[in-house]
């Protein structure tokens, strides 16, 4: 067993005068048999890791780092994950008791993680076998994570061995719509681990935090998360482990690559003014100018809120009647890249496949430099394009917002066509981190001195996003949301059965740091930074929200303050079924409705409908459909709502699909 130091102290703003005296340190100090994990990358870690090297594998703190984009945060968690290795003296100790689990908030970051390179650990392989103590390293997104946590025993066991949690883009917190279980999805973590430790109640917080209880334990939890844009870094490393949590945030000046920012408004022309989407059609036509004159030539990003506006900006560029490639030469590169990959699939695969575009519409618009990237586009497909526009050969992306946090793909030129997205069939703004978050892609280490990031959006609020690129604005909890839902969890998983526990639970939470610092926002009027005032209103919820859930038939009491689960909850909680949506279906049961009631209602559920979107090119399939079901529809097709009471509807028949409809 190796010896760590307990803790270092080092400064929460790391400045660039701090980094500029920093030597860069080399792979060659690491154990001689983790050296090969770097080696083919790079032979010494940048000033930032070099920086981090003795705090990260050198003590057992959990750390939250908030870096520029392309700063090598990744490297960052395969040092964590190296520390915990080298807490093992055998390969046979390492199987049995390396245990690390790694959430990032899309699959794809997860896939990106495993498998193209962004880590080089290829021994350490999720496992889908269900003996989860043989499982070194778990890849999942938080609600896949929680979804396992409530139906599986043996992993709430393995939550028991995990030495090291890894979390990245924690600043999905603030996430309006996926935030609140990610939070949870933590606590739930902690509380499980953490069961035997009496220490923490909430009469005793503060103490508690004072204390050395945490230290005392001699199977630490040690919690590394990592973003670009979480300015309160301290509030998440008090969430993440109160005793041994470290914020440290970066200063936007060490970006490797330094980027010129611009916001540009447009004035809608009148068929647009009161149209998001004919202003986004608008905006495609204006594409061209922007690139040509601020690319300099070099690979540009153009993200877009669709698919299909990405698809419909990719034809208007491939139209303008010049290449977007630099010259010939480029051009000619390009197809024989294309056709070498080509060869290497066809030996990989025994001549059996064609590795080329499946795409017909995505081979036209790459004959004149242009591509498009989503996730509707075929798996080879978008690998084939990661591939040549990693390496320069693709001079214009379109593509979904999602490519921002999903795929490594850095470019000289950002161009985030239109702030506005589409959620559940209405339009909303960016948040402030996702546009940060796309703004991150540009940038070429090693190959760009400077970058371009430009801000496409209406006239009107163009002087809103000028201010909030040069605004920090702090992540927020959204657990309040969702919080009769995520106790009810709880209390089946057995880890609350009382008012004072419940009362503890939240403590441990997000949201209990942030309702003391920034109290008026979450509707209370105590005073910021009194844990004390804020005692009341925990057991306020606590009270309120068991009561409700008890209204329900979702806990019974068991004196004036236990309570335990019924089965209806434990088939709530095993289903991801929440509060609300419960009590709805309660109520048609009771009034005894329809079955074309009750099945309009169950659709209007956000567990149905929140990622469902009904396109232009599905309509006329589900009209044709419409003359088939039981509950036909009167008018056409409008609503994700509508869409999925048809399909629903469908598998009660048996149906002959002459095509697939895109989810």
């Amino acid at each position: 067993m190796k010896n760590f130091n307990s803790r270092l102290e080092i400064p929460p703003l790391i400045d660039s005068q701090l980094i500029e005296n920093q030597s860069e340190r080399s792979i060659n100090e690491l154990p001689e048999e983790f050296v090969g994990i770097f080696s083919d990358r790079f032979q010494c870690f940048n000033r930032i890791q070099s920086f981090l090297f003795d705090v990260i594998l050198k003590t057992h703190q959990s750390l939250v780092i908030c870096a520029p984009t392309a700063s090598g945060k990744t490297v960052l968690l395969e040092m964590a994950m190296i520390h915990e290795i080298m807490k093992h003296e055998s390969k046979n100790a390492i199987s049995n008791k390396f245990h690390v689990l790694y959430l990032a908030p899309l699959k794809a970051i997860v896939n990106c993680f495993s498998l193209t390179g962004d880590t080089e650990f290829e021994d350490y392989k999720a496992s889908r076998s269900t003996n989860f103590a043989k499982v070194n390293i778990l890849l999942a997104t938080p609600e896949k994570f929680d979804y396992m946590i409530r139906n599986n025993s043996e992993s709430r066991e393995l939550l028991r061995l995990f030495q090291l949690v890894m979390i990245d883009e924690v600043h999905m917190l603030g996430d309006k719509l996926r935030g609140d279980k990610l939070e949870a999805t933590i606590t739930r973590i902690k509380a499980i681990r953490d069961k035997v430790n009496d220490a923490f109640t909430s009469e005793n917080y503060s103490d508690y935090a004072k204390s050395d209880c945490l230290s005392k334990r001699s199977n630490h939890l040690r919690f590394i998360a990592i973003s670009a844009t979480a300015p309160n870094v301290e509030d998440i490393a008090a969430w993440l482990d109160i005793k041994n949590g470290y914020g440290i945030r970066l200063s936007p000046e060490l970006r490797p690559v330094k980027l010129k920012k611009f916001v540009f408004g447009v004035e809608p022309i009148k068929s647009a003014a009161s149209s998001e989407y004919r202003f986004d059609i608008q905006l495609s036509y204006k594409l061209e100018r922007y690139i040509r004159e601020y690319s300099s030539a070099k690979p540009t990003l153009v993200f877009c809120s669709t698919r299909k506006s990405v698809e419909f900006t990719a034809k208007i560029l491939a139209s303008s009647h010049l290449s977007f490639f630099a010259n010939h030469s480029q051009r000619s590169k390009y197809f024989y890249e294309l056709s070498r990959l080509a060869e290497s699939q066809l030996d990989m695969n025994n001549g059996s496949t064609e590795f080329n575009f499946k795409n017909a519409e995505l081979k036209l618009t790459l004959a004149t430099g242009v591509g498009f990237y989503h996730s509707g586009l075929d798996h080879g497909d978008r690998r084939l394009l990661e591939k040549l526009f990693a390496q320069s050969l693709v001079p214009v992306l379109v593509s979904t917002s999602s490519l921002a946090m999903g795929v490594n793909l850095p470019a000289h030129l950002v161009v985030i066509k239109n702030t506005v997205q589409y959620n559940a069939g209405y339009t909303t703004e960016y948040d402030i981190s996702q546009i940060l978050q796309m703004i991150g892609r540009a940038g070429r280490q090693h190959l760009d001195e400077d970058s371009v990031a430009i801000i496409l959006t209406k006239e009107e609020k163009k002087s809103t996003y000028e201010s909030l690129l040069n605004s920090e604005k702090a992540v927020e909890s959204n657990l309040f949301r969702t919080l009769a839902e995520q106790l009810m969890v709880e209390i089946v998983l057995k880890t609350i059965n009382s008012i004072k526990m419940a009362m503890d639970w939240i403590c441990s939470t997000f949201l209990f740091i942030r309702i003391v610092k920034n109290p008026r926002l979450y509707g209370s009027d105590i005073q910021e930074g009194d844990y004390g005032q804020a005692m009341p209103i925990v057991k306020k919820w606590c009270q309120t929200t068991m009561n409700k859930l008890k209204s329900l038939g979702l806990i019974i009491f068991k004196g004036q303050e236990n309570f335990d689960s019924t089965p209806l909850a434990r088939i709530m909680t095993k289903n991801c079924v929440s509060v609300a949506t419960t009590q709805k279906l309660m109520q048609l049961v009771q009034t005894k409705c329809s079955l074309q009631k009750l099945l309009e209602e169950l659709c209007g559920c956000k567990e149905l409908n929140q990622d469902v979107i009904i396109r232009v090119n599905e309509k006329r399939f589900l009209n044709d459909l419409n003359k088939k079901i039981r509950f036909r529809f009167k008018e056409r097709f409008k609503t994700n709502i509508a869409k999925i009471n048809c399909l629903i509807q469908v598998l009660w028949l048996i149906i002959d699909f002459s095509r697939p409809i895109d989810y």
